[in-house]
């Protein structure tokens, strides 16, 4: 493949240890029960994947053979590996505590493995994908979870709150402002209007054609100082890829997560994981609009314009 034309932005990763640095996600490869080289964790024949997250054992509807859900038939490796990651991490910005009623998007979230994830730890979870997807794959696997979960609620500390599934095209300009008059719940909770706390992407980035698109909806439901976004996709394309990182830069200020962050035996060197948090816009302009230079994420630490590590 070429090398792109676009220019990757200046961002560093997480404090790593000397293996992942370099790469930014680190060099160790997926592992397979055997051992033995990269696989993927999931099979692209079976109708159904099963994963554990902290004790809890998912079994996921997936369709492989549905030619018309495109992306969204399967779970993806970048889905397993950030759950994984949510589970393996020491940081408490994925502790229930904190997550409890937080509301989270999950953008092109297929058959929904990274949004329940965040379920899982008692967020409010809004669910899109196409329409297509959402209402063969998505919207069941939602109801399947959340109807196992409140069955079993004595097993949680914590209370696993009904997600919310609607059709979203990134194309139709409009979509965050009037989704919420075409959602459905899938436990009987209300969405409203604002700014979301977390947004979430797995292996959304695969076409530079989408990510115009694909970064206006991140910017339509991102606030400064209130959203973080969770970026993780395997790098398929390296001119989409380097689009998207360089578009995202002018408007987040963003790090790469290490591979020592990593849960050790999910974790692939194709596969990078980007935290993003929207910056202080200058006086005058307006989301989604070019900015100048002396920006600033809310709370955050820029110099010269190069996100520095945390």
């Amino acid at each position: 493949m070429s090398k792109s034309k676009h220019t990757v932005a200046s961002f560093e990763e997480e404090d790593d240890d000397e293996e992942g640095a370099a790469a930014g996600v680190g060099d160790g490869d997926a592992t397979s029960a055997s051992g033995g080289g990269y696989e993927h964790y999931n099979s692209s024949s079976d109708v159904e994947f099963t994963i554990s997250l902290w004790g809890t054992d998912l079994c996921i509807a997936q369709n492989p053979s549905a030619k018309n859900l495109g992306h969204g038939a399967v779970v993806w490796d970048a889905a397993v590996i950030f759950s994984k990651f949510m589970e393996h991490s020491g940081k408490s910005d994925f502790s229930s505590s904190n997550l409890q009623g937080k509301r989270v998007l999950e953008l092109g979230s297929g058959c929904g493995l990274g949004g329940m994830a965040f379920m899982l730890r008692g967020a409010q979870v809004t669910l899109t994908d196409l329409q297509p997807v959402v209402e063969t794959l998505t919207e069941l696997n939602a109801r399947r979870l959340y109807a196992r979960l409140t069955s079993n609620g004595a097993l949680f500390e914590h209370p696993i709150i009904a997600p919310i599934v609607h059709a979203v095209d990134w194309t139709n300009d409009s979509i965050i402002s009037s989704s919420s008059s075409s959602s459905r719940n899938s436990g009987g909770g209300d969405e409203q209007q604002q700014p979301y706390d977390v947004i979430l992407l797995t292996d959304c980035v695969f076409s530079a054609l989408l990510v115009p698109h694909l970064l206006r909806t991140i910017l339509q439901a991102s606030a400064v100082g209130k959203t973080t976004v969770y970026v993780c996709h395997e790098i398929r394309d390296e001119e989409a890829n380097a689009l998207f990182v360089s578009e995202l830069s002018k408007k987040f200020t963003c790090k790469r997560v290490g591979a020592n962050k990593q849960h050790p035996d999910f974790k692939h060197k194709s596969v990078e994981i980007i935290v993003a948090k929207l910056k202080r816009k200058t006086k005058g302009t307006k989301c989604g609009e070019e900015e100048a230079g002396g920006e600033e994420e809310e709370g955050g630490n820029e110099e010269g314009g190069h996100t520095t590590k945390v």
